[in-house]
Order: structure tokens, then sequence, then C-alpha cells
């Protein structure tokens, strides 16, 4: 009698395996960062009829107190890169 074993399963490829892998996480980004964020963006620039509109960004560069926080934000980004360098 031979003795025939059954086949072994085929094993998928590496770069199929790799993306099997990071599958889940990619998909969690998209759901739960990317998609977000592309809405929020995409909501800045609507107005309240639902046109397009600069006018939160006018609104946030007339501002004194954003002003000042964004000015703050670029020197410390800005002092930071220069002493890290």
């Amino acid at each position: 009698m031979t003795d025939v074993s059954p086949a072994a399963p085929p094993r998928p490829r590496p770069v199929l395996r790799a993306w099997m892998l990071v599958l889940p996480a990619v998909l969690f980004l998209a759901g739960f960062f990317v998609a977000p964020l592309i809405d929020n963006g995409n909501r800045s620039f609507l107005g309240e009829e639902g046109g397009f509109t600069l006018a939160r960004y006018g609104e946030l560069l007339s501002d004194r107190f954003y002003l000042g926080v964004i000015f703050e934000t670029v020197a410390l980004s800005a002092g930071v890169t220069l002493i890290s360098r």
C-alpha cells in the first residue's frame, strides 16, 4: 500500500500576508481619523446655506486671540526646530 497524505493548504504569498496583517489598522485609521479630518475640512469651507465661503478663515485671522495663538505656535515650533538642529 502506498501512503498518500492530504495536500497541505496553499500558503498566502508574503506580500498578501503582509497586507492582510496591515489592513485592519488601515481601515481603522481611515474610518476614525482620515474620514473625520476630511469632513471637518469640507465643513470649514461651507457657509450656513451650504455654499462655498472663506468667512470662517477671515474670522479666524481677524480675531486677536487666535492670531496670538497662531503666532505663539509658529514661534515655539521655529525655536524648537532651531534648537534641535
